[in-house]
């Protein structure tokens, strides 16, 4: 008994003996070439699969129960390594490759990631850090020139605004919006905090993207969000501050030159002048002492402010153990405008739970809240601003709003007529449940529900504008009652996914991957609307306390569900010859059954010739691949019923049985239900290439495109005697072609120093094919063989010189005199007729794309920058840019001083001062007024400075940056003062922000 007791004792001491040998604490460092920690390097064992990630040192430990386990250390920017536990034992340190061109980062593409080595697509990505580091409200400003191929247009500079997004041009006449998916889900790129993004791939061929079938014909911009890494426990909190300033304003002449000029166009207008002379010449003297019998108003400095005020506030949790991880981030905003009573705030928050259950099961548990609060006066009245002359009064002297024009005094109407508040919340979930069940074999499950909810309180108030002489009489008003709208819109999507991969490797060469999935889609829209007028007590703005008599309501719902069946097939041999291809099968509602569905495939193939024996080490490139691809995508952005017809209910009068009027609910047919329209569909082609030379710290990326999208949706026109509207049919035609080039550097120099630096520039051509006969006419036209909306006019041939030319040239109206803009007669007729005389003039569309960034490190300060450009396109002014004397009393923008024509000047730019020719001068659609519209603009510059982290351990602080910055700084244009290359005449105009901020981390 003794015997086998003891046995057993040694039997269990031997064990946890054997135990304690296998298992062993892992601690090391991980440096760059140059000896510098790295900081925040991912240490993975392979086996146990668990990882932690390196301290401020480049310090880790990690404790490894299987003596098979090797270390792979991987690092955003470098090579990934990996080694054996014993080899590692010999050094306790392991130095990471620098890799200017990462070409084993993993990226994520559709439904998954992949190596961009492995790639054989058209595929750019953006990190998270150059987001964050563009210091933008929107995640769309921060992709202004930062890829090639895709344009970012902004149009104002309000708080709060995004931008259009194009990704390789126009493609269709209708939507060109580029699906958005986040962490594997649609959504909205505009309800994302910046802060949020880990990183952004764009998909622009149809390779690339083919597997998002009937969404993807514009393109797809995939948004991986940040998630927490094994070992990481951390609490960061970001704060800047920034000061907004107009880019550029217009300027406009004052009181007494206005009104010379005006009398100038009187007398060339062959009338009587209507400012006396001597009231000209004392103005200044009148005005100090009468300043509302002669006012001077500065119309657009009393409306706008001279700068705005913006903060915003990150908060940034992380917790990574081996089987939970969670990140928090929670983002406030709140931006001011120049425009009086007009202010955006955002709140958000979004929880990222990874989860590991065993060796087989894991999951994610993802929430998102976000709240948007845009505040403004009922009315932006930017136009009437930049309308009204130095002549007319805004202010009273004794304070009172003086009316303006006839009651229209913008300032008053805008800071007393009432507010419009809208407000955006959206709530969005994900959930995924992953079980494999063999080694290479996984599936996954993702349901994911979003729920927003929009509401909008329109408040219109009575503006009174009483007497200069009697306060009591009210000589003019803005708004006749106080009225209430209130709107309320929901909207649900529910997606659901299930996906199966597997990839295998066979004898080391072969390697395979495949993807089976199938996705739904569910939408629904409600929207409702209330008015009531009439309110008497202005400070209770809820509908009921309106009054009856002139309440309406309105509403209106919408579904529409798409359900989708996809694959994936990759093969790789030796990481040399890659082919993919890709299909969709698509099913949308918006369809008739018959029509419903839809197949979108796409091939594709790479070769890497540097890994070539033959090649090795004899080309120039340490990386090059070939890549070419062909591919298919449908387009469903059309009405949810458009094959449906359509009834309008309304209340209508009838005779009832009696004889009596009586009102009762009716219907009517609205449109012509066609049932066979179905799917466009883009074909794409692309041949690209990826290189390296100098060891990767040159990399460059060349595309060719050529894409033809057919089965466009026209609203062809159909007999006028049905009564109905027409309905979209299948029938147009364009084409897209273009290129693509990038070129990027990352180096050191030394150990303190470290610069990178990147350019790009795209371009493409248009050309609508077919619009089966049809056109629409205009400035900007769409026509057969010419380019999406073609500019389309007549062609000037100068001035009119003299009376000799008018009376020896064709006209248009019979009216011309010299100074006038002079037309080509294109068909001899001798009349200058539209439908004869009017030609497309030329492409609108811009030309050479261009962008870039750098940034270069100094020790503990950093230095970046980016820019962003047009190289060419042809632009047209307009406006009060043009024409002075709008509607017979407009404002006159100082460039006209000296530069209209006269006898004396008559190569001046703009034409003689009249109002009876505007037509002919102003109000015709021509190449007279074009320009070059290319700039350049340097996007961003911000210097930082990290501390020292040996300093800040002693008062529990990790990491710790400072920075100032400045967004939209500098810009090159042939624009004229006023006008921005980004914005329009009538909207608020862009910033540029000043900033100072810091970042400490816990």
């Amino acid at each position: 008994m003794i015997r086998k007791l003891t046995f057993l004792v040694m039997l269990v001491l031997s064990h946890h003996l054997l135990l304690a040998q296998s298992s062993q604490m892992i601690k090391g460092r991980i440096i760059d070439n140059t000896g510098s920690p790295l900081v925040g390097a991912t240490v993975f064992l392979t086996v146990e699969k668990k990882a932690v990630a390196t301290d401020v040192k480049g310090d880790f430990s990690i404790a490894s129960n299987d003596p098979n386990n090797r270390l792979r250390i991987t690092f955003v920017g470098y090579k990934t390594q990996e080694v054996g536990l014993d080899a590692f034992k010999n050094t306790g340190t392991v130095a990471l490759q620098n890799d200017g061109n990462n070409l084993d980062e993993m990226i994520i593409v559709g439904y998954g990631t992949a190596a961009k080595k492995d790639l054989t697509g058209a595929v750019s990505t953006l990190s998270g850090d150059l987001i964050t580091e563009r210091k933008t409200t929107r995640v769309t400003q921060a992709l202004q020139g930062a890829i090639p191929g895709v344009q970012v247009t902004r149009n104002a500079g309000t708080p709060g605004a995004s931008g259009t997004i194009l990704i390789r041009g126009i493609t269709t006449l209708g939507v060109n919006d580029p699906l958005v998916i986040i962490d594997g889900v649609p959504g909205s790129i505009d309800n994302l905090n910046p802060d949020n993004v880990e990183s952004i791939s764009v998909l622009k061929d149809a390779a690339s993207s083919a597997i998002y079938g009937s969404r993807a014909a514009a393109g797809v911009i995939l948004i991986a969000t940040k998630r927490a890494k094994d070992g990481q426990s951390e609490l960061t909190y970001s704060v800047d501050f920034g000061l907004q300033k107009p880019i550029t304003m217009p300027k406009f002449v004052d009181a007494p030159t206005y009104m010379a000029l005006f009398n100038e166009l009187k007398v060339n207008d062959g009338a009587t002048p209507i400012y006396d002379a001597a009231t000209i010449a004392n103005y200044a003297a009148l005005s100090a002492a009468s300043p509302d019998l002669y006012p001077n108003t500065d119309w657009q400095d009393g409306y706008f402010k001279k700068d705005a005020f913006l903060q915003r506030h990150d908060l940034n949790f992380t917790v990574g153990t081996r089987n939970v991880k969670t990140k928090v981030i929670a983002g406030y905003i709140n931006q001011g405008g120049l425009e009086p009573n007009r202010s955006f705030n955002r709140y958000s928050f979004r929880v990222n739970n990874d989860l590991r259950f065993n060796d087989k099961l894991s999951g994610n548990v993802d929430f998102s809240y976000y709240r948007a609060q845009s505040l403004s006066a009922t009315t932006s009245d930017i136009s009437l601003v930049r309308q009204l002359p130095a002549i007319y009064d805004d202010y009273y002297s004794d304070g009172r709003y003086a009316p303006g024009k006839d009651g229209a005094n913008p300032i008053a109407n805008n800071r007393t007529g009432g507010r419009n508040n809208v407000r955006n919340n959206q709530f969005s979930a994900r959930m995924q449940l992953n079980y494999e069940p063999l080694s290479g074999l996984k599936f996954s499950g993702i349901f994911a529900p979003q729920i927003g909810f929009l509401n909008s309180s329109v408040f219109s108030q009575i503006v009174s504008y009483t007497s200069l002489q009697d306060p009591s009489v009210v000589v003019n008003r803005f708004n006749n009652t106080n009225s209430l709208t209130q709107s309320q819109a929901y909207n649900q999507a529910l997606n659901a996914q299930f996906l199966a991969n597997y990839n295998i490797t066979v004898a080391d060469d072969h390697s395979f991957t495949a993807l089976l999935g199938y996705e739904s889609n569910d939408f629904r829209d409600e929207n409702s609307s209330a008015f009531r007028d009439g309110y008497v007590l202005p400070d209770y703005q809820v509908i009921d306390a309106g009054a009856k008599l002139n309440a309406t309501n309105s509403g209106n719902a919408s579904e529409s569900a798409l359900r989708s069946f996809f694959g994936r097939i990759n093969y790789s041999y030796k990481g040399k010859y890659l082919l993919q291809a890709n299909a969709r099968y698509d099913g949308s509602s918006r369809f008739a059954p018959s029509n419903r569905w839809g197949f979108f495939p796409s091939l594709s193939a790479g070769w890497v010739v540097s890994e070539e024996s033959i090649f090795k080490d004899k080309l120039p490139f340490s990386f090059l691949k070939i890549r070419g691809s062909w591919g298919r995508n449908g387009n469903q952005q059309i009405g949810n019923y458009s094959y449906q017809s359509l009834i309008n209910l309304n209340t209508i009068l009838f005779y009832n049985s009696a004889g009596q009027v009586v009102p009762a609910t009716g219907g009517n047919q609205l449109n012509y239900a066609v049932k066979d329209i179905t799917w466009e569909t883009k074909q794409d082609f692309d041949i690209g290439l990826d290189m390296a030379f100098f060891g990767n710290r040159l990399s460059a990326t060349a595309d060719y495109f050529n894409k033809t999208t057919f089965d466009i949706l026209l609203n062809l026109p159909i007999p006028l005697n049905t009564g109905l509207l027409a309905t979209p049919q299948n029938g147009g035609k364009m084409l897209n072609k273009g290129w693509e080039l990038q070129v990027g550097w990352s180096d050191k120099i030394g150990s303190d120093w470290k610069y990178s630096f990147s350019a790009n520039v795209s371009d493409y051509t248009n050309k609508i094919v077919d619009l089966k006969g049809t056109s629409t006419l205009g400035s900007l036209a769409l026509l057969e063989r010419q380019p999406y909306n073609v500019w389309y006019g007549y062609r000037n041939l100068g001035y009119f010189r003299d009376a000799d030319d008018v009376a020896a040239s064709a006209k248009l109206t019979g009216a011309e005199k010299p100074g006038d803009v002079k037309y080509a007669d294109l068909d001899g007729d001798g009349k200058i007729t539209a439908d004869k005389d009017q030609v497309p003039l030329g492409n609108s569309l811009p030309r050479y794309l261009f962008g870039g960034q750098g940034n270069v490190k100094y020790k503990n300060f950093d230095l970046g920058f980016s820019f962003q450009g047009i190289g060419k396109q042809r632009s047209r002014l307009s406006g009060f840019m043009i024409q002075p004397f709008d509607s017979n009393f407009g404002n006159v923008n100082t460039y006209y001083l000296d530069n209209y024509w006269t006898p004396s000047r008559p190569d001046a730019k703009y034409p003689r001062l009249s109002y009876n020719n505007k037509n002919i001068n102003y109000d015709q659609s021509s190449d007279f007024w074009f320009f070059n519209g290319a700039y350049l603009r340097i996007k961003d510059i911000t210097l930082g400075y990290t501390f020292e982290p040996t300093l800040l351990k002693r008062v529990g602080i990790k990491n710790a940056r400072l920075f100032v910055s400045a967004t939209d700084v500098f810009t090159l244009s042939h624009y004229p003062q006023g006008w921005d290359p980004e914005g329009t005449q009538g909207n608020n105009p862009l910033v540029v922000t000043y900033y100072s901020g810091l970042s400490v981390t816990f």
